[in-house]
C-alpha cells in the first residue's frame, strides 16, 4: 500500500557536522512505527579526526559507531512495531556537495518508495548565497551552490510537497527566487529558519512524529503544527512563481528610480526601504515590494530571534568578492537591484549565469569564515592555528593552485 508521505533525509555530515549528523540518524529510533511514511537517509560522514580538529575542546560521544564515507539507510519496524534502521547501500566516497548525487538520491527514493506527498530535509552547512552543504571529504572543500541545488530540485518531475532547510540564512527571496524559478516549480513549500538555527539542528525524531500524526491533514495544517510546537525561530514559506517574478519587478523597478535619481544618495539603502515619507511612485513600490515578501509567508513563530526579517532581501553595501556569487542567482539577470550593493555589482545589468549540475570549491575566504562560525569564543590566534592544522590534516596547504581553481 502507498504510504502518505516519503520523508527523503539529506544528512550531509562530510564536515564538521558531522557529529551532529550521525546523532540525527540515532534519533530517528526515538519515533514511534512509521504507519503512514517511509523514511530514507543519505548520511555522510567525515573523518571524527578531522571533526576534532575543526573543533578543538569539544567532547564527542565514543559510543558511537566509527566509519566515514556515505551511506544510505531505510528507517522501517521490525515485528515488535519497534523503529529499526536498516543499511540499504555502503555508497564509499560521494561529494554531497555534488548536485547530482542529491538528484540521485531523491530519484531513488521516489522510485522506490512512492507515495503520494513527498517531504526533502537537506542538513549540512551553509553560506548564504555562495551555497549550501559543504564537503570536506575530498580532494578540495566543495559547496553546492543555490543555483546548481535549484536546478537539481527542478529536474524532479514529481512534486516535492515540503522542503526543509535544516541550514543557516536560507530565508532570502533571492534563494526563493531561484527554487521558485519555473512557471510550476518542483517544490511548494520551504520550511527554514529564521536567519540561523542549533548546531545540532532541528530534532528530527519530533519533526517527523508529527508528520506521522497529522499525516492525513492537508500540508498547510501539517505545517503549521510542526512551527507550533518546535520551539525555534521558524518559517514556512510558498514557492508561487508570479508572485516572485512580480517581487523581482519591484526591486528592479525601485534600484531604476534610485540610480536615476540624487535625492537620496546620502542614505544607505536599508535606511531608503525604512522611511516613510519616500516621493512616489517610490513609495509605492516599496510598501508593494513588501507586501509581496509578506504574501510569500506562510506562517513563522520567532521564539528568540526578534530583530531580523522572516523573509529578507540584501540591502547592505558589499566590496566583498566572495558577493560576486550573488551575481549567479536569477533574481539578479536583468535586475537593477544589485547595483544598489555597490561594489563589484555597479557593472550595469547582470549577465546570465550558466548553470551547471556539478559542484562548486569553496573559496578559500569562505572557508576561513565556515571555520570561524563554528569557533566563535576562539580569538584570532587560535583560529588561526584551527585553520592551518585543518588546511595540513586534508593537505591542502600544499595545493599551490588552489587559488586558480576556485573560479
Amino acid at each position: 500500500m502507498i504510504k502518505k508521505w516519503t520523508v527523503l533525509i539529506y544528512a550531509n555530515g562530510n564536515n564538521e557536522f558531522e557529529p551532529e549528523m550521525y546523532q540525527l540518524l540515532m534519533d530517528l529510533m526515538k519515533m514511534p512505527a512509521n504507519e503512514q511514511i517511509n523514511i530514507v537517509v543519505l548520511l555522510g560522514r567525515a573523518e571524527r579526526e578531522m571533526v576534532k580538529i575543526l573543533r578543538p575542546g569539544e567532547s564527542f560521544s565514543n559510543n558511537q559507531e566509527i566509519w566515514a564515507g556515505v551511506r544510505r539507510y531505510v528507517i522501517t519496524k521490525n515485528n515488535h512495531n519497534r523503529v529499526i534502521i536498516q543499511t540499504s547501500a555502503e555508497m564509499g566516497c560521494l561529494n554531497m556537495a555534488d548536485p547530482k548525487v542529491l538528484y540521485d538520491f531523491i530519484q531513488w527514493g521516489i522510485v522506490n518508495y512512492p507515495a503520494e506527498r513527498y517531504m526533502l530535509i537537506l542538513g549540512g552547512h551553509s553560506f548564504e548565497y555562495l551555497g549550501t552543504l559543504t564537503d570536506y571529504s575530498l580532494d578540495l572543500p566543495y559547496i553546492m551552490g543555490i543555483p546548481e541545488m535549484a536546478k537539481a530540485l527542478n529536474f524532479i518531475k514529481d512534486q516535492i510537497d515540503v522542503l526543509v532547510m535544516d541550514t543557516c540564512y536560507m530565508n532570502m527571496v533571492e534563494i526563493l527566487y531561484e527554487l521558485g524559478n519555473n512557471k510550476q516549480p518542483t517544490v511548494k513549500y520551504v520550511l527554514t529558519y529564521i536567519e540561523y538555527g542549533p548546531i545540532k539542528g532541528l530534532p528530527m525524531d519530533r519533526l517527523l512524529t508529527i508528520l506521522e500524526d497529522n499525516a492525513l491533514l492537508n500540508t498547510d495544517i501539517i505545517l503549521r503544527k510542526v512551527i507550533d510546537n518546535l520551539d525555534l525561530d521558524l518559517a514556512v514559506f510558498s514557492l508561487e512563481n508570479k508572485k516572485l517574478e512580480r517581487i523581482k519587478r519591484l526591486s528592479n523597478q525601485i534600484a531604476g528610480y534610485l540610480l536615476d535619481s540624487n535625492k537620496y544618495n546620502t542614505w544607505s539603502l536599508e535606511e531608503i526601504l525604512k522611511k516613510e515619507d519616500l516621493e512616489e511612485p517610490l513609495a509605492a513600490n516599496v510598501k508593494n515590494l513588501y507586501r509581496g515578501l509578506d504574501s510569500l509567508i506562510l506562517i513563522y513563530k520567532r521564539a528568540k530571534n526578534h530583530n531580523s526579517s522572516v523573509l529578507g532581501i540584501a540591502q547592505k553595501k558589499t566590496t566583498n568578492k566572495l558577493a560576486g556569487f550573488y551575481l549567479n542567482l536569477s533574481f539578479t539577470y536583468n535586475n537593477k537591484w544589485p547595483r544598489l550593493l555597490g561594489g563589484i555589482f555597479n557593472n550595469g545589468l547582470i549577465k546570465k549565469y550558466e548553470v551547471k549540475l556539478v559542484p562548486t570549491v569553496l573559496p578559500l575566504q569562505a572557508l576561513m569564515t565556515l571555520v570561524t562560525v563554528i569557533n566563535t569564543q576562539a580569538d584570532d590566534e587560535e583560529l588561526d592555528n584551527i585553520f592551518r592544522s585543518f588546511l595540513r590534516f586534508k593537505g591542502w596547504d600544499k595545493i599551490t593552485n588552489y587559488k586558480m581553481k576556485l573560479h
